[in-house]
C-alpha cells in the first residue's frame, strides 16, 4: 500500500507540474498577445488618420484648381490619374456638384456615368420613393456598389409591379446604404465667388493590415489541451487517493469514499478527510480483544493497544513485526539478555 501511495503522490506531482508550466504559458502567451494586439491596433488608428488627413489635402489641392465651370478637362485627367495611383491604398471617388445642384463631373468616369443614367431613368420612381433626397444623395450613398447593383427593384417598379421589396440584395438598395468617408469642401472662382462643392468618397482603405499571427496562437493551441489534460488526470487521482487511504486505514465501503471524491471533489475529499479514523488498518486490542482502528489505546476498556510504538512515528506496533506499516522504519527488536551463569557453590570447609 505505502508503495502504491509513493506513486500516486509521485504521478499527483506531475499532474500539478504540468498544470502550473501549462497555464503559466497560456497566460503569459495570452497577455503578450493581447498587448501585442493593442500596439498594433494603435499602428493601424495612426496609419489611417495619417491617411485621412493625406486625402482631405488632396481634396483641397484639387478645389483650389477648380476655378471655372465647366471643370478643365486637364483637372479632370489629373483626378482620373491620381484614382488609379491610389487604387491599390483605397478607392478614391471624386464627384463635383455646382450651386444648383448640377452634376459636373466624377471619377472614375464609367461609375459615375452609370449611377447618373440609373438616377435619370429612375428620377421620378426615387422621388416618390423618398429614401434619397436627391441625385447628391444618390451618388454619396451608392457609388462605391456601382459594379452590383442590378436595379431590378426600381426596373419592377418602372413596369407597374408592386410587389413587396424582395430579400436579395441585387434588388434591395437597403443593404448598400453605407457611408463611407466622405469629406467635402466648396471651390469658388478667381473673384472669391463659389461655383459649388467637391465631394470625395474613400472606401476599402487598405491599413495594411497583416493581422497578428505570432507563435503565440500555437503555444496556446498546445497549452489549451495540456490544461485540460492535466485537470481531467488530476481529477481522477484524487478518488483514487482517497480509495487507497480508506483502504489502508481499514474502512468500511473505500469505493464509496471515492466515488463521492469523484462526483463532489473537495467536498467529498473535506467530508472524508473529517471522517477518517486516524492511524492505520484494523488491530486487535491485547487486553479485551475487540478490534479496533490501531489507535495507541483501546477505546473499549483504554489500556495501550500494544507495549511497542514505532520509534520514528509513534505508530503501534506488534512485537512480532520487522518493520513499521505506517512509515516503514526498521523496528528493532530488543536483544535478548544473556543467560545468567549459574551460582557458584563454594564447598564447605571440611574439619
Amino acid at each position: 500500500m505505502s508503495n502504491k501511495m509513493r506513486i500516486l503522490w509521485k504521478m499527483a506531482f506531475i499532474g500539478i507540474a504540468v498544470f502550473v508550466i501549462s497555464a503559466a504559458g497560456f497566460w503569459v502567451t495570452k497577455y503578450l498577445s493581447t498587448h501585442a494586439e493593442i500596439r498594433q491596433n494603435e499602428e493601424w488608428a495612426g496609419r489611417r488618420e495619417e491617411q485621412i488627413r493625406k486625402f482631405r489635402a488632396y481634396l483641397q489641392e484639387t478645389a483650389a484648381k477648380v476655378t471655372k465651370l465647366p471643370v478643365d478637362p486637364n483637372i479632370v485627367g489629373h483626378v482620373q490619374a491620381r484614382y488609379f495611383d491610389e487604387y491599390h491604398e483605397a478607392h478614391l471617388y471624386l464627384w463635383a456638384m455646382d450651386g444648383s445642384g448640377q452634376f459636373q463631373f466624377g471619377v472614375p468616369r464609367e461609375a459615375f456615368a452609370r449611377m447618373n443614367r440609373a438616377y435619370d431613368t429612375y428620377q421620378k420612381i426615387i422621388e416618390q420613393e423618398g429614401r434619397f433626397t436627391d441625385r447628391q444623395d444618390f451618388l454619396r450613398r451608392l457609388i462605391q456598389s456601382h459594379k452590383e447593383l442590378t436595379f431590378e427593384y426600381y426596373e419592377k417598379k418602372l413596369a407597374g409591379d408592386t410587389s413587396p421589396i424582395p430579400a436579395s440584395r441585387s434588388e434591395n438598395l437597403e443593404g448598400y446604404d453605407q457611408e463611407g468617408l466622405v469629406f467635402s469642401t466648396p471651390f469658388q472662382n478667381e473673384r472669391g465667388e463659389m461655383l459649388g462643392n467637391l465631394y470625395l468618397k474613400v472606401t476599402d482603405i487598405n491599413e495594411g493590415r497583416d493581422y497578428y499571427r505570432a507563435n503565440f496562437t500555437g503555444l496556446q493551441e498546445v497549452a489549451s489541451p495540456l490544461i485540460a489534460a492535466s485537470l481531467i488526470f488530476l481529477w481522477f487521482l484524487l478518488p483514487t487517493w482517497v480509495y487507497l487511504d480508506a483502504k489502508g486505514r481499514g474502512m468500511d465501503s473505500p469505493v464509496r469514499w471515492a466515488v463521492l471524491t469523484l462526483l463532489s471533489l473537495f467536498i467529498g475529499l473535506a467530508v472524508y478527510l473529517i471522517l477518517r479514523p486516524e492511524g492505520g488498518g484494523k488491530g486487535i486490542c491485547q487486553n479485551c480483544g475487540r478490534a479496533t482502528n490501531s489507535e495507541k489505546y483501546c477505546p473499549f476498556c483504554g489500556s495501550p493497544a500494544t507495549s511497542e510504538f514505532c520509534p520514528k512515528c509513534g505508530y503501534p506496533v506488534r512485537a512480532e513485526w520487522s518493520y513499521c506499516p505506517n512509515c516503514q522504519a526498521a523496528i528493532e527488536k530488543p536483544s535478548e539478555p544473556p543467560p545468567a551463569p549459574d551460582p557458584v557453590i563454594n564447598p564447605e570447609p571440611q574439619v
